[in-house]
């Protein structure tokens, strides 16, 4: 994937192919990004981010957005009264789509929430 991101010192850069859609995982200490990339079915970012905004509100634990850009959102997710955070940031670089979102695993304060999207710029 042709994408630099600012990971911690030490992180772990892991790739996975998955057919059509290409994943990219960099891990570290209290870091944890997820990257996904395939063919866009549209050039319209503010419509990608939209949809990606939608299956996030359509989530069974949803709370609310705590910031949104143009290209990406944090978000809030209250899971039986535990609260959690994550984001989602889209990048559009010809008819490719990358989607960048906190990886499956650990959780993390808002701050570092906010430490890995600002990352991902």
């Amino acid at each position: 994937m042709p994408i630099a991101i600012k990971a911690p010192p030490g992180a772990e850069v892991k790739k996975e192919d998955l057919g059509v859609i290409q994943s990219i995982i960099v891990t570290g200490d209290k870091y944890d990004v997820q990257i996904y990339s395939s063919k866009t079915m549209t050039l319209n970012l503010e419509k990608v981010k939209q949809e990606k905004l939608r299956e996030v509100k359509e989530g069974r634990y949803f709370s609310k957005v705590l910031e949104e850009e143009d290209d990406g959102f944090i978000f809030e997710k209250d899971i039986d009264g535990i609260i959690r955070y994550d984001f989602r940031r889209i990048k559009l670089i010809g008819d490719t789509e990358f989607s960048f979102q906190k990886g499956l695993m650990g959780n993390f304060s808002e701050e570092e929430i906010r430490y890995m999207y600002e990352a991902v710029k």
